[in-house]
């Protein structure tokens, strides 16, 4: 017979439990449906007092640090921690009060300063207007698909009240368009930002 799994605390059980240092003993990489790494787990030891002593409470989070591989920094660092029973396997019962310092600066909002701030602003806007274009050619596709050939069926009077520049046979081909070079305009404005990021970074760490 299967065992059930445990339902993991909630915020509130968590926040009334017990307070607790920790020490962040390795991190494994998950990886995704396709091969990618999609997120990175910590485990985090705890030394705990129990009824007949100190005991160790092995427990595991998520990283806050999006950057894949980058939990492995964090590896032999102290945190903060709360949790609400003394079961040694009770994985998910955790929760993290109080990162390290470098958690708290990696998570700032990246504010461009120097050389290279108008170029990041600048890709990382036209990265932006990317996702518009080919979001907008995803939504405009169908129904102009649909109408051009309800156009070829029943004629052309149907769109006789159309603008010009909203008949189907210029806004599907459009449309066919948007989609790819809207997507490539963001992944490629967005990798030269990330450069562009990176090297402002390196110039003021």
């Amino acid at each position: 017979m299967m065992k059930e799994e445990r339902p993991k605390p909630t915020r509130a059980e968590l926040l009334n439990g017990r307070s607790a240092a920790g020490v962040i003993r390795y991190a494994r990489l998950n990886e995704g449906p396709e091969g990618g790494y999609t997120d990175e787990d910590l485990f985090i030891e705890i030394q705990a007092a129990g009824p007949d002593g100190m005991v160790t409470l092995l427990r595991t989070v998520q990283s806050p640090l999006l950057r894949t591989g980058a939990g492995r920094t964090l590896v032999g660092r102290e945190v903060r921690v709360r949790h609400t029973t003394l079961d040694p396997h009770y994985l998910e019962d955790v929760l993290v009060e109080q990162w390290p310092a470098e958690v708290a600066e990696a998570l700032k909002p990246f504010r461009p300063r120097g050389r290279g701030a108008f170029g990041y602003r600048v890709w990382s806007l036209i990265s932006g207007l990317g996702v518009v274009v080919g979001c907008g050619g995803i939504m405009l596709l169908v129904p102009s698909l649909c109408v051009l050939i309800a156009t070829l069926i029943f004629g052309p009077q149907m769109v006789d009240n159309f603008p010009a520049w909203l008949q189907p046979v210029v806004v599907f081909p459009a449309s066919v368009v948007a989609v790819p070079l809207g997507f490539w305009v963001h992944f490629a404005c967005g990798y030269r930002a990330e450069t562009t990021r990176a090297k402002i970074e390196g110039r003021t760490s």
